[in-house]
């Protein structure tokens, strides 16, 4: 009825999910769409190249969060290449409904820090030197990086901050008036050690960056960020880094 009132998320490869909510609505309404071939996505939003199924979601104005634990099931029942190959190759209503109507398939009670969470991550290895780390952040443009040992656990993070204070030597910070030394290459020294130097020596270990378990609630993240003025969590599994949240 009215677009704008619409968000249009591309799910999984070939899915997109159009939601909308709706005033007077009792609770959520799903209606599926299933095409035989790709369909120009470019009608839906820029964003969608091509699609092949069509998801819309109509949930009550008054359940602000009912979407998302939609979304969150829809994604782990599709994500699996598997899956989303058969979901793709039904026919009709009852198989679409036969196939959603499993053992598993209920809404989550809650939304966790696993289902917002970001899965492609930049790490760098506990083992790489600070040469590493710089290439890294100038290629990837981040403010900071989770490190991680041989087995995937997180062991700590390297930030650009720490990075510069390491090679800033702290006497410098004491000068008001830097014009005597302005040709002074502080960096030059610790530069030249670079390739020695093991992350190690200026990894923050982890009383200075927060991380939650994949199983916690998404409003307790929201809460760790706010409390503690920053722009993102890393999420684990036990003690293995799968993901990042942020703000």
């Amino acid at each position: 009825i009215d677009r704008r009132c619409c968000s249009i998320v591309p799910l999984v490869p070939d899915v997109v999910v159009v939601h909308t909510k709706v005033k007077g609505v009792r609770s959520i309404a799903l209606g599926i769409a299933l095409a035989r071939s790709d369909l120009d996505g470019q009608c839906l939003a820029a964003e969608v190249s091509k699609f092949r199924a069509l998801i819309v979601v109509i949930s009550p104005l008054e359940e602000p969060s009912g979407y998302m634990r939609v979304l969150t099931a829809l994604r782990k029942k599709l994500v699996d290449p598997d899956s989303l190959k058969a979901f793709l190759a039904l026919e009709d209503a009852d198989a679409v409904w036969s196939f959603f109507d499993g053992t598993g398939d209920e809404l989550p009670a809650y939304i966790s820090a696993g289902d917002i969470m970001h899965r492609e991550l930049r790490v760098l290895l506990d083992t790489d030197s600070l040469s590493r780390a710089i290439d890294a952040f100038c290629q990837y443009d981040l403010d900071e990086l989770p490190v991680i040992d041989k087995d995937g656990d997180l062991v700590g993070v390297v930030s650009e901050d720490e990075l510069l204070r390491i090679c800033l030597p702290e006497y410098v910070t004491w000068v008001d008036d830097l014009t005597p030394i302005l040709d002074f290459e502080p960096f030059a020294e610790i530069l030249r050690r670079e390739e020695q130097m093991p992350l190690m020596e200026i990894m923050l270990f982890s009383e200075r960056y927060a991380v939650v378990d994949e199983k916690t609630p998404a409003i307790q993240v929201a809460k760790i960020m706010m409390r503690n003025d920053i722009r993102q969590v890393l999420v684990t599994r036990g003690r293995r880094l799968v993901g990042l949240i942020s703000l």
